[in-house]
């Protein structure tokens, strides 16, 4: 199996190069490039709510995994 670092590098560079693309049509030309604000709420609620869950879990099944050792020990 290879690592996925190699290939990290190259999608950074590819949507920094589209970000770029959008802020220079923005900028530089007569094209409005707009999101309505709700959206990005919605999903920044979404996002956090799935990280506070992803969060809890892997502490409650760190804790178990530690509560077995110490029961080993």
């Amino acid at each position: 199996r290879g690592s996925l670092a190699r290939r990290v590098p190259a999608r950074v560079l590819i949507f920094g190069a589209i970000a770029v693309a959008m802020w220079a049509v923005d900028r530089f030309l007569a094209v409005p490039l707009r999101l309505p604000v709700g959206f990005h709420e919605v999903a920044g609620i979404v996002i956090g709510l799935i990280l506070a869950f992803r969060t809890s879990t892997a502490y409650a099944r760190f804790w178990e995994g530690r509560t077995l050792w110490g029961g080993i020990v």
